[in-house]
């Protein structure tokens, strides 16, 4: 199960049984696998906290400030000869 700070609980069926003769390092690694293909753990994480959506304005001026970095970026490629 996991607990999140809401007090909201999430309960999880992902199961990986002991083969014969394996070493319980190998039978962790293989759950830990299941539980991060799963994708329930990144998105517990994601809801633990509530983050409010940017409005219209800042998504505009958050994609104008990545616009003018990208510009940059590039004019300092072409400087040292990267781009064309």
């Amino acid at each position: 199960m996991v607990y999140l700070k809401s007090g909201e609980v999430i309960k999880l069926k992902i199961e990986a049984e002991r083969r014969n003769n394996e070493p319980f390092e190998r039978l962790f690694r293989r759950f830990n696998r299941k539980i991060q293909e799963s994708g329930v753990l990144t998105s517990a994480k994601e809801k633990r906290f509530f983050s409010r959506e940017p409005n219209r304005h800042l998504r505009r001026e958050g994609a104008i400030r990545r616009e003018v970095i990208r510009k940059a970026r590039y004019q300092e490629y072409r400087k040292r000869g990267v781009f064309r």
